[in-house]
Parts: structure tokens; C-alpha cells; sequence
């Protein structure tokens, strides 16, 4: 049965995930990024924003992202995995109109029984997504107020499913030496322009000057073998459009 979150239960549903944010910010630091929201110093581009990072005396980080015009484009807030790779746990996305207006905010958690995502706009949830290892359910409301069940986020262009990376990397990756190095780990942001048709018109790996050109030259080639389609975005009225995603690829040596 799909469950429909009240209002007032949305409220408390981000309170008490948001508890972990109280705490003094501390270690603040300022980081250019580009049209991507990727740093500069990861993969060039063109300076659009500037990132404002801090960190709580618990480690939590919170990001803000501003315009060059110093308008506030969108607030980030993490709590991180205690692993090298320090992938999210749990993390709150509000992002805002140029008029300072907020959007949308979405909520990514993970615990033992999966991922999950929401997104919630005007007060309302219209995206509940579960996933858990490769299977996704969920659902999202239409413009007209119909409720569509899904089995990814809609809101987001990618793969047609969650296993497509996965089969994907299985039959064509190949590690390059420094990746076998005992010890080595590389974090690789990949991202993928997909137009309305779900073609994908551009690609590109969002940290390229910050690893090795083998592990960069690799993962350009594996995109070059993929020749299916994706499913594209679509944007709060249900119509397609085109947009950017990103995925991450971690390359680890042996222990």
C-alpha cells in the first residue's frame, strides 16, 4: 500500500532529520564552482557559483551555494559515511528561485533496509522512492494531482533502470594498473546530458584534473559502449526536458 504523508507529518519528518544540524558551524572555507556545481580546481569550466562550506563541531557539513550575484541558489546538509569513500548517509537539498523563493527540497537516507528519496514542493510530497540493492518502488504526483507509482526518480534524467551502470561496468570495465596499486581508491564524478528524447548530447568526467588520465581515458571509454537510451527528467508539470546527471565511480585497489 502506498502511504501519503499529511502535511503536519512532513514537518516532523524533517525536524527530526534535521536535528543533526543544530550544532555551531565550524571550518568554514569558499569554493568556486562551475556550471556543473562541480569545483573548478576538479574539472575547470566556467566560474557561475561560489560554494560557502562548514562543518559542525560533529562533522556535519553544510553547504550554500551562491550566485556571483550573491543570490542564494541552494543549502546542502550532510551527514557523512566514517569511510574513506564518505558517501552520504542522509542528506537535505533546498534549492530556491532567483526571487529567493524555495523549490522543491529532497532528502536522501539510507539504513538497513535501503535508500530512500522524497521530495517535497509547496509543502506537499510528490516523489516517495525506496531502493533497495537494485530494485526501486515508489511513487510521485502529477501536476494534476494523480498519483504515478515509479521505480526511480522522475525528477531526474538516467539510466532505464538501476542495473544498467551495473551491467554496464560487469562487461566492459577494465582496471587500469594505478587502480590496482594495494590501498588506492579513486572517486570519479561522471556526468550525462540527456535531451527530452532520452538521448544522451554530452558527457563528461566532472573531476578530470583531479585524477589519473588512465582512470579518466577508462571511464570515457566504458561510456562509449553504452548505445542505449535513458529516461529523461521531467520537470513539476510531468513534461520532459533536458538535463544533466551524475553518478559516482569508485576504482579500489587491493587491500
Amino acid at each position: 500500500m502506498i502511504k501519503v504523508f499529511t502535511k503536519t507529518q512532513l514537518l516532523l519528518f524533517i525536524l527530526v532529520f534535521g536535528l543533526h544540524f543544530t550544532s555551531h558551524a565550524q571550518e568554514r572555507r569558499i569554493i568556486p564552482l562551475n556550471e556543473h556545481f562541480f569545483a573548478i580546481e576538479a574539472g575547470g569550466g566556467e566560474y557561475v557559483f561560489n560554494n560557502v562550506v562548514s562543518f559542525s563541531e560533529e562533522g556535519e557539513m553544510i553547504e550554500k551555494t551562491y550566485s556571483l550575484e550573491n543570490k542564494l541558489i541552494s543549502i546542502k546538509k550532510s551527514v557523512l559515511e566514517d569511510t574513506p569513500e564518505k558517501m552520504p548517509l542522509w542528506e537535505q537539498e533546498q534549492h530556491f528561485n532567483l526571487d529567493g523563493d524555495l523549490e522543491f527540497t529532497r532528502i536522501k537516507y539510507k539504513n538497513e533496509d535501503g535508500n530512500y528519496t522524497k521530495i517535497i514542493r509547496n509543502g506537499n510530497l510528490i516523489l516517495d522512492l525506496k531502493c533497495k540493492s537494485f530494485d526501486c518502488k515508489g511513487f510521485y504526483i502529477t501536476d494534476d494531482q494523480q498519483m504515478v507509482e515509479c521505480d526511480r526518480d522522475v525528477f531526474e534524467s538516467g539510466f532505464p533502470t538501476v542495473k544498467t551502470w551495473s551491467k554496464l561496468l560487469n562487461k566492459h570495465l577494465r582496471f587500469p594498473e594505478v587502480a590496482k596499486q594495494p590501498g588506492s581508491m579513486f572517486k570519479i564524478w561522471i556526468g550525462f546530458k540527456i535531451d527530452e528524447s532520452g538521448e544522451m548530447i554530452e558527457n563528461a568526467v566532472m573531476n578530470k584534473n583531479l585524477i589519473h588520465p588512465s582512470i579518466s581515458k577508462e571511464v570515457e571509454r566504458i561510456i562509449t559502449k553504452y548505445n542505449g537510451k535513458f529516461m529523461p527528467a521531467l520537470d513539476f508539470d510531468g513534461n520532459p526536458i533536458t538535463s544533466w546527471f551524475y553518478i559516482t565511480l569508485i576504482f579500489r585497489g587491493a587491500i
